[in-house]
């Protein structure tokens, strides 16, 4: 059931096409990705050129999906996310991540591009384009980690 009579605002259940008009992350580069097929989201930003922040019913996260790929649905709503109203969106920080492989740490780059309501939780973009949710707690110690130019 696809609804359109208004413009699309943030909290709106949608359908849109994963990275239709983006290259494909480079973590997934050669790799099957979901690119370019209809997923439920939901709306967590809206641009003034009508391009919307998008985050999937699966984690990941999509910055300004043009409009023609999104679509409002029916389908209910897990998370209020958000992509604006909060100190921390746009902050860079620190991620550590232990390799078993390598048995080392790895430090590696990310920014913070959405929250939800409630505050429980953090949506980063690393670096490499991959992406997580993190809690208030995670990102300050990434911030700080960041700071102190270690890992």
């Amino acid at each position: 059931l696809a609804l359109t009579a208004r413009p699309l605002q943030v909290g709106d259940a949608v359908r849109a096409k994963y990275l239709a008009d983006k290259p494909p992350p480079r973590f997934l580069q050669g790799k099957s990705s979901g690119r370019g097929y209809y997923f439920r989201g939901q709306v967590c930003g809206v641009h003034a050129d009508g391009c919307v922040d998008v985050y999937f019913a699966d984690g990941h996260f999509e910055a300004r999906v043009v409009p023609q790929f999104v679509t409002r649905t029916s389908h209910s709503v897990l998370r209020r996310w958000r992509s604006s109203g909060h100190d921390l969106i746009g902050r860079r920080l620190l991620i550590s991540v232990f390799e078993f492989d390598k048995a080392a740490h790895r430090a590696f780059g990310a920014r913070v591009v959405a929250w939800t309501e409630d505050g429980g939780f953090f949506h980063v973009v690393h670096d490499d384009d991959d992406e997580e949710a993190l809690t208030e707690v995670d990102i300050w110690e990434g911030i700080k980690r960041l700071e102190a130019g270690a890992c």
